[in-house]
């Protein structure tokens, strides 16, 4: 049973996406194992905060943040994201993250969890 007509699926979503202050890019991977960005944009929104520890396929995986995209998003677990922008301003060094699991398209957004491999927020 749908809780939501689809014009009030729609506008959670356009409000969800209007929310999202970050920008993102992602990747894929070809060949040699190199990541390549795409050419697409994204609102996203990266929250990173305190680790948590996440179990993906029987191996344990430290969790750094969370990311969300739009919902309906192309994206997998075999993607890399590059953060680019954050609350509207150009990184001077843009951040790269790995996704932990399998990405969750959730009634508004996209949910994804994600660990920093590089930038400025990377430990």
């Amino acid at each position: 049973m749908d809780f939501l007509s689809t014009a009030e699926r729609t506008d959670l979503q356009s409000d969800m996406e209007a929310s999202m202050l970050d920008t993102c890019v992602i990747g894929t991977k070809g060949e040699g194992g190199r990541y390549t960005n795409g050419e697409t944009t994204y609102v996203c929104n990266l929250m990173l905060g305190n680790p948590d520890e996440t179990v993906d396929r029987g191996k344990v995986n430290v969790q750094e943040g969370k990311l969300n995209l739009p919902s309906g998003t192309p994206i997998t677990r075999h993607n890399r994201i590059t953060v680019t922008h954050q609350y509207g301003v150009e990184l001077s060094e843009s951040i790269e993250l790995a996704i932990l699991g399998d990405p969750f398209d959730a009634l508004s957004m996209m949910v994804l969890e994600v660990k920093v491999l590089t930038g400025q927020s990377a430990k």
